[in-house]
């Protein structure tokens, strides 16, 4: 099936829900993997609830005079943890290349850098959902203990502030 049969399928009037039950997720799923097998596979790992990655929670506290905005929505939870997972795992993997042998030290370099993409793309999901939940576009934004967030530090550029 081509690209553009599978857009063309997803823009096509839907059944109602009632009148195919298993029309949904699996069947989503399912064409996301015939075009993008590995978009499926991040989604995947997304959607999975991995215990062991819930250790990776925000430490900063907030600092007096820190502007509170609102809180990180709850599913937007689960994709700081794999973003600071893959933070993690990007950083062991450059500090193995420096001290791997001359043969090895490729491998090293390319964990760290698909584990730096998939933590951009994943770093930049957490973001997306947060401003949208919180309608923050045109705010410099940071995360603190607690899952609360607040404003961040206005960009400094040679002409003054960025304009709001």
């Amino acid at each position: 099936m081509h690209f553009t049969e599978v857009i063309a399928n997803f823009l096509r009037p839907k059944p109602k829900p009632e009148a195919c039950p298993d029309l949904g997720r699996r069947v989503t799923m399912d064409k996301l993997k015939e075009i993008s097998p590995q978009l499926a596979e991040l989604i995947e790992e997304i959607l999975s609830d991995d215990e062991g990655l819930k250790g990776f929670l925000p430490n900063q506290p907030v600092q007096a005079g820190e502007k509170v905005l609102g809180k990180a929505p709850t599913l937007s939870h689960r994709l700081w943890h794999l973003s600071e997972f893959y933070n993690r795992e990007a950083t062991q993997a450059r500090v193995d290349a420096r001290f791997a042998p001359p043969g090895e030290a490729g491998e090293c370099i390319t964990r760290s850098l698909k584990a730096g993409f998939k933590l951009r793309v994943i770093d930049g999901m957490f973001w997306w959902i947060v401003r949208t939940e919180l309608n923050l576009w045109n705010t410099p934004l940071m995360l603190k203990e607690g899952w609360v967030i607040v404003e961040g530090p206005k960009p400094v550029v040679p002409w003054g502030p960025a304009p709001r």
